[in-house]
Parts: C-alpha cells; sequence; structure tokens
C-alpha cells in the first residue's frame, strides 16, 4: 500500500489517498512544478502559431499550469473543422516552451500518439468519444506500454461510471501511473440548460472508486457556453475537484470550433480571480455548534427515511405472494400511475422537486419488481 498526497494550498484543504493494487501518482507527484489545482487552459483549436500565442501569453503565469490546444478535432459531421493536424504539434510544443508550460493534446489513435511524443507533447487527454470504445483505448494503452507520459481520461459519452473507469484501469494496467480523470459532463438526448448534463454524482462516485484518483473539471463542455463556466468551475471546487481544463481563445467569437464556449485570456483571468475559497467548517463556533445540531436532525430523517422503506418492502414481499397465489400479473401499469400521479402531486404540494421523488419512486419500483421475481423464482 502506499499513501499518496495532493496539496491543495490555495484553496485550503488537505488530502490524504490511500491506494492499493496500481498506483496512481497525482499531479503533486508528477516531478512537474504543480500547486494546489492542477489548472489547464488554452485553444478548442489550434488554428495558427500566432492564434495559438495570443490565446495563452496573456494569462496570468500564477493561472495555468498546462497548456492545451486540439490537434485533431473529432467532428459529428463531416465538412467542419477538424484541426491543423500534425503540424499543429510543432506550434504547440514551441508555445510551450516560450511559455515555460508543459502541453496537453488529444489523441484518439495509436497514430496520433505516436506524432504526439515525437513532437515532445509533455501530456495526452483520452477524449470522451474514444474512452467510450474499449477496443480503442486498449490500442492506445498497448502503444503507451513503457512510456511514461501523463494521460487524463475524458468521462465516455454515456453516464457509465463504470465505463469510465474501466478506461482508467486500462492505462494502469500496462504500467502507466500519471493517470488522471476529466469531467466534461455526459450527453442528454433532451435539450437541457447545459450542452452535457453535469451529473455531479458520476464523477463524486469515480472518486469513491479510486480514491487517489485526482478529477478535473471542464466546465467548457458541460456548458457549452461562456455564461455558465463561473458557476460550473465554482460547483467543482465546491466538490474537491482537483483542477480544470477551460478552454480560452484570443478571439473566441471568430473561433473555428466551439466559439460559444471559449473566453479570452483577459476573462480568464477574471474567471480565476472571481472564484471563492470555502473551508470545511465555519470560522464561528457558534454556526459550527448550529451545523452540528442540523445535522443530527438529517441523521433522524435518514433513519427515520429507511425505517419507511423497509416497511414498504415488508408490505411489497406480502403483495407478491399474494399476487403469485392467484396468479396475478407482477406489474400492473394503472398501478403505477397512479402512484406517480399520487407523489407527484404531493411533492408538488410539499415543494419537492418532482424529479427528485420520481427518481426515488421509480428505483423502489425496480426493487418491488425485483421482489416480485424472487417470490415467483
Amino acid at each position: 500500500m502506499c499513501c499518496i498526497g495532493f496539496c491543495d494550498e490555495e484553496f485550503g484543504a488537505s488530502r490524504a489517498y490511500i491506494c492499493s493494487m496500481n498506483t496512481i501518482l497525482s499531479p503533486c507527484d508528477w516531478g512537474m512544478k504543480f500547486t494546489g489545482k492542477l489548472r489547464i487552459a488554452g485553444p478548442c483549436s489550434a488554428e495558427s502559431p500566432e492564434q495559438l500565442l495570443a490565446s495563452v501569453a496573456p494569462i496570468e503565469v500564477h493561472n495555468y499550469d498546462v497548456i492545451r490546444a486540439g490537434i485533431w478535432k473529432p467532428r459529428t459531421q463531416p465538412g467542419a473543422f477538424e484541426g491543423r493536424g500534425e503540424v499543429a504539434l510543432s506550434w504547440l510544443h514551441e508555445v510551450g516552451q516560450r511559455l515555460q508550460k508543459p502541453t496537453v493534446v488529444e489523441v484518439a489513435t495509436p497514430e496520433h500518439l505516436a506524432m504526439a511524443l515525437r513532437a515532445n507533447i509533455d501530456m495526452i487527454w483520452i477524449g470522451a468519444r474514444t474512452t467510450v470504445n474499449p477496443f480503442m483505448v486498449q490500442e492506445l494503452c498497448e502503444a503507451l506500454r513503457g512510456v511514461d507520459v501523463p494521460v487524463f481520461v475524458k468521462n465516455p459519452i454515456s453516464p457509465d461510471v463504470s465505463l469510465w473507469e474501466g478506461a482508467i484501469q486500462r492505462f494502469l494496467n500496462v504500467g502507466v501511473r500519471r493517470v488522471a480523470a476529466i469531467h466534461r459532463g455526459f450527453y442528454s438526448y433532451y435539450a437541457t440548460l447545459y450542452r452535457n448534463e453535469p451529473l455531479w454524482s458520476l464523477p463524486l462516485e469515480l472518486k469513491r472508486r479510486l480514491p487517489s484518483l485526482s478529477v478535473l473539471c471542464d466546465p467548457s463542455h458541460i456548458g457549452g457556453s461562456r455564461a455558465l463556466l463561473q458557476p460550473l468551475l465554482q460547483e467543482s471546487i465546491d466538490l474537491l475537484f482537483d483542477g480544470w481544463m477551460v478552454e480560452v481563445h484570443a478571439t473566441p467569437d471568430v473561433a473555428l470550433s466551439d466559439a460559444q464556449q471559449q473566453i479570452t485570456p483577459l476573462q480568464y483571468n477574471d474567471l480565476i480571480a472571481g472564484l471563492v475559497s470555502k473551508r470545511s467548517m465555519s470560522s464561528d463556533e457558534k454556526s459550527n455548534l448550529e451545523m452540528r445540531v442540523i445535522r443530527k436532525k438529517i441523521d433522524e430523517c435518514d433513519a427515520q427515511l429507511l425505517r419507511t422503506i423497509g416497511e414498504r418492502l415488508s408490505w411489497v414481499k406480502k403483495i407478491a405472494a399474494l399476487k403469485q397465489q392467484h396468479l396475478v400479473l407482477t406489474l400492473q401499469p394503472d398501478r403505477w400511475n397512479e402512484i406517480l400521479l399520487a407523489t407527484n402531486a404531493e411533492a408538488r404540494r410539499m415543494g419537492i422537486a418532482e424529479d427528485l421523488v420520481y427518481a426515488i419512486m421509480q428505483a423502489l419500483h425496480q426493487e418491488s419488481i425485483k421482489i416480485h421475481r424472487e417470490k415467483i423464482v
């Protein structure tokens, strides 16, 4: 077992990670000069040497650690701007050398990886469209076997924590120890406020499964709009994310890709200056006491909730036995709709979010069906 510390001086937190099996090195152990949050900034795409330099040079040196730029851009529709390709790797390397910052690019194939390494790019990230494909991830892993380079793994497009965790584990299995995750949100079929739904519980679950893993936030791709960057980035900090990747462009309104979600270097400086540092406890002891009392009440509510769920499931077992005895169908759509209508109405009356109540009732319904199946067997 190995104990790894991730220092976080700027935002006043300190954590010690314990991991076993494959050791994951946190950014503080990467042999590079990172302090506190790991901050990655740069344009969505490297469009020209001049644009690339103008996009990052005005950023305050203490506001970022790594320069990002897309070289190959996976676009949904053919004919869209798909990046400048291999030639842009030299631009990125030269800008990194000039500003004395490490660089990172997305790679989707072993050929991309080979070109990036030949160009002395310092780090790579695996995009959402690649993470979703275990075959492609494994090909990249085999190409990295024996290569010491930091790897960032973005979440898959679909909200599947196990798929995300599996991609990370594949890199660990071939000996890559400098691995981190990037949360860029999840695709939603329905139109929402966000380009990609944040679903914060999923990266937090990944962190629970892999406690030593550093998880960064990509608010640019979650929001899809520069207006949403500040609240999303602040939320990630409040949830103890380990850093961020933000898209910064010299002239974002005329960017060749993702113009609406990029900000200027000066806007990025203002964004970082506006972030609020929060503590795990208040400096006011009276407030701490009040929070302890409230938490005790919450614990009591949780215990009561569990007792109520247990009582409900006991009644489900009784009705399942009756259905089995009298050959009654498990699923009763009219009854289920009746329950949903009643609980939604009560949720509205009590001021509780209907989607929360629906999620709870859906989970209880699935458990009820499971109990019915067990009874039939």
